[in-house]
C-alpha cells in the first residue's frame, strides 16, 4: 500500500487522527501538508534521514519561540542550544588562552581596552563563534548517527557554519535567522521569561552591536532572515517547502 492510499484513511493533525483523502481540496488547505506527510513516513520508517534545523540570531530574538512552534509540527524533534555547546567547548580551552569563550556575548566589551570600539567587540564574538562551530558540526554528525530530528539554535549559528553542516551526508539541513529590528522591543525580549536576565546599558549596547552585525552578515549573503513576530509562520512555511522533494516520491 502506498502512502497516498494510507492517507485516504487517516492523517495526524495536531495530535488527532482525522479522516482525509490526500487529494481532496481540504487537504490542500492544511497549512503544512508536506510536514504532515513527512511525519507519517518518518513514523513508518520509510525515510530515516533526519532534519537538522539551524536557527541563528542574537539572544532575545525569539529563537526559542520559533523552535517550540517547529516542535509542535515536526514530530520527534529535539532542541540543542549553542550555549550548551559553548559550555562543553570551554572545558578544552584554558580561560587565559581563550577569554572570550568563557563570557556571555553581551559582556564581550569588557575584554577590550576601548569598550566603545564595535570592531573589537565583533572580533571577540567571531572568535567565540569560531571555537563553538566545531562543536556544532560534531553535534550534526551525532544527529546523522542517531537518526534524530534536531534543532540547533543560538547566536553561534553563522552562515559559514551552516554551509559546512549542509555538506554532511545523511542530513536534511535547513537554516534561517531571526532578528528584532526595533531596539526597544529587543531590550524587552532579551530580558524575557526564557532567560531571566537584566542587562545594563553597556551590555545591551554590546548586544545590539552583535545583533546588527549578524543581520548584516546574513543579509549580505541573501540568506533567509525573519522578523521575530513572523518568524514562526515563515520558518514553518520554509520547512514545508523544503520537504516537497523529500516527500513527493511517497505521494
Amino acid at each position: 500500500m502506498n502512502i497516498n492510499e494510507n492517507r485516504k484513511r487517516r492523517i495526524y493533525w495536531n495530535g488527532r487522527i482525522i479522516n482525509l483523502d490526500l487529494n481532496r481540496p481540504e487537504v490542500e488547505r492544511l497549512p503544512y501538508k508536506h510536514i504532515e506527510v513527512f511525519n507519517e513516513i518518518w513514523q513508518q520508517k520509510r525515510i530515516r534521514t533526519p532534519l537538522l534545523i539551524l536557527i541563528g540570531g542574537y539572544a532575545g530574538t525569539g529563537k526559542s519561540t520559533v523552535a517550540r512552534a517547529i516542535i509542535e509540527e515536526v514530530n520527534y524533534t529535539s532542541v540543542l542550544a549553542t550555549g550548551f555547546i559553548r559550555s562543553f567547548v570551554q572545558s578544552i580551552h584554558k580561560p587565559e588562552n581563550e577569554p572570550a569563550l568563557s563570557m556571555n556575548t553581551y559582556d564581550l566589551h569588557r575584554l577590550n581596552s576601548n569598550s566603545d570600539n564595535p570592531g573589537e567587540i565583533i572580533e571577540a564574538f567571531k572568535r567565540q563563534r569560531y571555537l563553538v562551530a566545531e562543536g556544532i558540526e560534531n553535534a550534526a554528525k551525532f544527529v546523522v548517527t542517531e537518526h534524530q530530528h534536531t534543532i540547533v539554535d543560538g547566536n553561534h549559528v553563522s552562515p559559514d557554519c551552516a554551509e559546512r553542516v549542509a555538506k554532511l551526508d545523511g542530513l536534511i539541513p535547513i537554516s534561517f535567522y531571526v532578528k528584532v529590528s526595533d531596539a526597544d522591543t529587543h531590550r524587552q525580549m532579551i530580558s524575557g521569561p526564557t532567560h531571566s536576565r537584566i542587562l545594563d546599558d553597556g551590555q545591551f549596547r554590546t548586544a545590539r552591536i552583535l545583533h546588527d552585525f549578524m543581520v548584516r552578515e546574513v543579509e549580505d549573503q541573501n540568506l533567509p532572515i525573519f522578523e521575530y513576530n513572523e518568524a514562526s509562520s515563515r520558518a514553518l512555511e520554509m520547512i514545508d517547502q523544503a520537504l516537497v522533494p523529500i516527500v513527493s516520491p511517497y505521494l
